[in-house]
């Protein structure tokens, strides 16, 4: 519905306007509700239809392009006609219509429900006709709506004219203030120019000032300290000590207060401050020698000047060396222990008096010790210089041992630690550890050389030459005699190299034997007794090595508090390799005296030939070769033993290659027990055909001819003393796996 309003305070008319959600709703009602008009036009005929729709098409047109011509005067400021009419409500809520407005708003509108409710009310002519009044009205709110916006924006505009007029006038006002400011301070800036130019002229009066008065105060601390100077007396006193020291003092200020310093005032504290450092060195030794007093005064001067090396070398040569007692009859250990107790009694002497007078303190401590430590480098390179780069290397430990203990008991201070450490590092270690190192490392590289490989079963528990050389460098190096805890990591590294040369050797060794026989010559023996005693050495230098390292090398490292967990890892990582070294021997050596026994037991085969056609006498004792082939087991049991191997472990091979050996024994003599007894059978038969008379009658044979003398009765014989005599043996290891096949065969040769 459409509202004509008046603004009297504007003077013009107001668009009608309206919220926009009636706007937005209405054409979807009109294309929900055209369908159902063109549904009733159908029951009514066609033409009532169109005409309907066409008249309702054109009213909206025309009221569109009202509104279009409504809005535009409005927006050009022009008085907007009145569009009420008599028969439309000025406002929605005044509306009587056949349906709620509400329902339009809801959020859950549904267009099907919303007719089928208003049609039980309603017809839709009427239902069309209150939908054009509301659309109407619908229009005349939107119109409103814009008016009150544009009245607003109206507003708005107006003041924003007047505001810009305002900025402008305070701009021009704040630009003539600026300039009458600027005018006002021109004057008292030319002030402020010319007073500071004065105050600059004072300031640098007042520092010229200051420099000479700097000057005549440096001048006449200089004429202070040459009265003192002049003054000296010839025993120390307290009287001039502390005159020097306040001329020292001022003096040392005024000089450093000072710049641009004249060259003759520069020479002149040179000479004075020599002067002061002479004098105070030759005091500071005189009062050392009876009760140390005023020496903490006379050392604050030293120290203030920083010449401290002067007093150092007078204590030296006046009060320290009278002491030392060089004799030509010591040796040079001798003299380094006896100089080095002078110095700690004379370290305790001049603490006890600094302690009595009241004068302990790390300065003056730290002053004396640096004198007794210059003293003592200065001694070494005087008098040691044979020692310290080492020609005799137990002169060197003793001495070297000597230093160290110094060291270790000597007072410890910031200013004395660089020292302490400058005399340590004055033994040349690194030679001393090749000179006790190197000649062991050349004869184990010839030693280990594949084609001198040899062993000695006389000379100890060291069965080889390398481990001999080895376990007498380890012992060397950690011995009393040797050992310096300085080179502990050094020594532990040439214990680590020369233990893996062994291993390394005994490598090469073993693929050196592998495909060796039993009873090839190596050098001066055979190869199984060389790889025999190589698996005896390898047992013995592990066990060896294993106790030197958890007893001495151990010590060793615990007394200097040292974590022993990698030294205990590195000895047992080597251990497990020696010991898979020589399990990989034993297996070199089962192979070959297994492969050597069962070549002789091979003998048995020649049984047959030894007696066959050679009237041998019937046997009374075993074979040769199995005689020969069991004394060989027996030897390699001895030999074992004397190689240091357990009884256990070489019975052990003994049992194993017995065992592998039995079965072919067996299967050989049942071979040539098969044998005899076909060629006897068939000599039997020979003979018997051969014996037979024309008459028919056998012959009887003779006594020579009988079982016990023939061929095979000695063959048999033979093969069942081998046999008994190998069933003996093989019972005192306790082998009874093949005993079934033995008895059965010595049945069969009964």
């Amino acid at each position: 519905m459409l509202r004509h309003t008046a603004d009297s305070q504007r003077g013009h008319h107001r668009l009608p306007v309206s919220d926009g959600s009636e706007c937005a709703i209405f054409p979807a009602l009109c294309v929900v509700c055209l369908p159902l008009i063109a549904s009733a036009g159908r029951r009514r005929g066609m033409n009532t239809f169109r005409d309907r729709f066409a008249h309702v098409l054109s009213a909206y047109v025309r009221l569109l392009t009202y509104d279009s011509r409504y809005l535009q005067m409005a927006t050009d400021g022009k008085a907007v006609p009145s569009r009420t009419s008599s028969f439309v409500p000025t406002t929605a809520n005044d509306l009587q219509l056949s349906f709620n407005k509400a329902h339009f708003s809801r959020p859950d509108f549904d267009l099907e429900r919303f007719l089928s409710l208003t049609r039980r009310r309603v017809t839709l002519d009427q239902l069309y006709a209150d939908l054009k009044v509301y659309l109407k009205v619908v229009q005349n709110s939107m119109i409103e709506l814009i008016n009150d916006d544009y009245a607003d924006f109206v507003n708005l505009s107006s003041n924003l004219v007047s505001l810009k007029e305002s900025i402008d006038k305070i701009g021009s006002e704040i630009s003539g203030n600026f300039a009458e400011l600027h005018s006002s301070t021109v004057d008292i800036q030319k002030t402020a120019h010319f007073v500071e130019g004065k105050f600059q002229e004072l300031t640098g009066n007042h520092r010229a000032q200051s420099k000479i008065r700097g000057r005549i105060s440096l001048v006449v601390a200089l004429k202070s300290l040459l009265d003192a100077l002049a003054k000296k007396p010839v025993e120390i006193n307290r009287r001039w000590l502390d005159s020097l020291t306040y001329s020292v003092v001022s003096f040392e200020i005024w000089y450093g207060r000072n710049e641009d310093i004249d060259e003759r005032v520069s020479e002149a504290r040179e000479r004075c401050m020599s002067r002061v450092e002479t004098y105070l060195s030759q005091f500071i030794a005189d009062v050392l020698k009876n009760d140390a007093n005023y020496l903490p005064e006379m050392l604050s001067i030293i120290l203030l000047i920083k010449r401290t090396d002067g007093p150092t070398k007078v204590i030296g040569s006046s009060v320290i060396n009278p002491l030392m007692l060089v004799k030509d009859g010591l040796n040079l250990d001798q003299l380094l222990d006896k100089s080095l107790k002078v110095l700690t009694e004379l370290q305790t002497k001049w603490t006890g008096m600094l302690e009595k007078n009241g004068y302990s303190s790390d300065v003056v401590l730290s002053f004396l010790d640096h004198c007794l430590l210059m003293y003592l480098s200065d001694f070494l390179d005087l008098n040691f210089g044979a020692v310290l780069i080492p020609s005799d290397n137990r002169l060197f430990h003793r001495c070297f041992t000597l230093i160290t203990d110094f060291i270790r008991a000597f007072r410890k201070f910031p200013s004395t630690i660089p020292l302490l450490r400058r005399i340590r590092d004055k033994f040349n270690l690194i030679v001393y550890f090749k000179l006790e190192t190197q000649h062991f490392i050349s004869t184990l590289n010839s030693q280990t050389a594949v084609d001198q490989f040899s062993y000695s079963l006389d000379d100890g528990d060291r069965l080889t030459p390398p481990s001999r050389s080895i376990f007498a460098a380890v012992k060397n190096s950690f011995s009393d005699e040797v050992f310096l805890p300085s080179l502990i990591d050094k020594f532990w590294d040439f214990t680590l190299k020369i233990y893996c040369k062994y291993g390394e050797w005994v490598d090469t060794m073993t693929r050196h034997f592998s495909e060796a026989k039993a009873t090839d010559v190596n050098g001066d023996s055979c190869a199984w007794k060389c790889v025999t005693a190589l698996a005896g050495d390898v047992t013995k230098f592990e066990e060896d090595i294993f106790g030197h390292c958890t007893t001495v090398i151990y010590t060793r490292v615990n007394d200097l508090h040292l974590s022993t967990t990698a030294l205990g890892q590195c000895i047992t990582l080597f251990c497990n390799q020696l010991s898979s070294k020589r399990k990989e021997l034993d297996d070199i050596l089962m192979k070959m005296v297994r492969e050597h026994f069962d070549k002789q037991l091979d003998g048995v085969l020649e049984i047959p030939r030894q007696y066959r056609w050679t009237k041998k006498p019937a046997p009374s004792e075993c074979s040769s070769y199995l005689s020969g082939a069991l004394d060989f087991l027996d030897e390699f049991q001895q030999f074992a033993i004397r190689a240091t191997w357990s009884e256990t472990v070489s019975k052990g091979i003994l049992t194993t290659v017995l065992e592998d050996t039995m079965a072919n024994f067996c299967t050989k003599a049942e071979q040539v027990l098969e044998s005899v007894e076909q060629t006897g059978s068939s000599l039997q038969r020979f003979k018997r055909k051969a014996k037979v008379t024309a008459t028919g009658e056998e012959m009887p044979q003779s006594s020579s001819t009988s079982n016990l003398e023939s061929d095979e009765g000695k063959i048999r014989a033979q093969l069942r003393l081998d046999i008994e005599f190998f069933c003996k043996k093989a019972t005192e290891y306790d082998l009874n796996n093949n005993i079934e096949t033995f008895d059965k065969l010595l049945s069969r040769l009964s």
